[in-house]
């Protein structure tokens, strides 16, 4: 039997399935579409873990012409060579994947964004910032359309962020650390309807759900109600007003949370986004909003390629998911949104043998869409990046 230190350097200079060799770069720092990218240039010459680490500085430049991306691939490859462990960074986006501050929020004194809906005043406007408060304050318009007044679909707004960061952080994999892998697996198995809940890079699991084995979706709730936003059921609970309140983990989220968390990040254009928003939101039906609304995000999210990176949106880019010709009068006077029914808050169904599986006023949840709208979302499962690792490895290489 050859000697340990053998099988170690016989090990590196072996070559190593894409998957892994995609994993490796990622474990180190590398998102994975810029994985992708070099994988498309060097994989073929350079698909040991031996050879990667020796790849030099020309042939990295030619792979990836990004000045940045090329920053964080040339990190990872010293580590690679050095053999030492990544240690990711706190990023922007972080702060969304922890639990709530236990030292109060401060209440603002109102919850008025000043929302601009002039769109010859917002034509010019462009702000810099990461993709969490715009998808905050874009969830916050999604749910104010669908009937929540403003402090519900704040609350709202932040636990739905929340939660795809967390599925987003574990689809990138290097984000979290093996013990808030597990915390964030666990606290997402605890949400309405995702009992089965798997990470998107466990293949196996993938792999079965794609041969049509997965195990079958067993409730194993007690009628936690929740309202349904953007393909996510968020949990809530009612407050003695009658008003509602989203709920992370068991803890009801207040409105200031993420008020200040979208003014903060806005600053001075926060009214000219918000107000943005608000006119594309109205230009849609409430129900035909929910269904293309991570659509809609998508198209004017912030063109970053790093968990946390800040990038420019441009409000004009917003205003273009307008539905049909832009008129400020339809929108209500001074801003008010416009009537629309009470919002449906759902209840997870109950077992059969419980008395709330009979209960009078548990309305069954929805079950699909407009059948009016039709909106490719397939790539949207995962999201601000439109894919899961799995799905990434299975695409051809550029």
């Amino acid at each position: 039997m050859p000697p340990k230190s053998t099988a170690v350097a016989d090990d590196a200079d072996a070559a190593l399935p894409l998957q892994e060799w995609l994993k490796l770069l990622q474990s180190h720092g590398v998102p994975m579409r810029t994985a992708m990218v070099l994988a498309s240039k060097v994989y073929k010459t350079h698909g040991s873990k031996g050879k990667l680490a020796k790849l030099g500085d020309k042939e990295l430049a030619a792979a990836v012409p990004d000045k940045d991306q090329r920053k964080v691939v040339f990190g990872a490859l010293n580590g690679i060579g050095s053999g030492k462990a990544h240690t990711p960074k706190r990023k922007r986006d972080d702060d969304l994947l922890r639990g709530l501050d236990p030292v109060p929020v401060p209440v603002p004194a109102s919850f008025d964004f000043h929302e601009i809906l002039d769109p010859e005043r917002l034509l010019d406007v462009s702000v810099t910032v990461n993709r969490a408060p715009i998808k905050t304050a874009w969830a916050y318009a999604v749910a104010r359309r669908r009937g929540f007044d403003a402090q519900e679909a704040l609350s709202i707004a932040h636990v739905y962020v929340h939660i795809s960061s967390l599925k987003h952080a574990l689809v990138l994999g290097n984000v979290l650390n093996a013990a808030e892998t597990r915390e964030a697996e666990e606290e997402i198995r605890e949400l309405p309807g995702e009992e089965n809940y798997r990470r998107p890079d466990d293949r196996e699991a993938w792999r079965k759900r794609r041969r049509g084995e997965a195990e079958p979706a067993v409730s194993v709730s007690s009628g936690q109600p929740w309202v349904g936003i953007m393909r996510a059921k968020i949990p809530v609970i009612e407050r003695p007003d009658g008003t509602w309140r989203a709920i992370q983990k068991g803890v009801s989220v207040e409105p200031s949370v993420a008020y200040l968390y979208i003014t903060r990040a806005l600053k001075d254009h926060t009214g000219a986004v918000l107000g943005a928003m608000q006119l594309v939101a109205e230009s849609y039906e409430p129900d035909e909003l929910d269904v293309v609304a991570l659509h809609l995000y998508n198209e004017f999210k912030p063109d970053v390629v790093e968990w946390g990176q800040r990038g420019s949106v441009s409000v004009a880019s917003i205003l273009e998911q307008v539905k049909g010709p832009v008129e400020v009068g339809e929108v209500g006077e001074e801003g008010k949104k416009a009537e629309v029914d009470a919002p449906a808050v759902q209840h997870e169904p109950a077992p059969e043998d419980s008395p709330l599986s009979a209960a009078p006023d548990s309305p069954p949840p929805k079950t699909a869409p407009p059948a009016a709208v039709a909106v490719d979302t397939s790539l949207e499962e995962y999201d601000e990046d439109g894919f899961d690792d799995a799905a990434l490895l299975a695409l051809p290489l550029p």
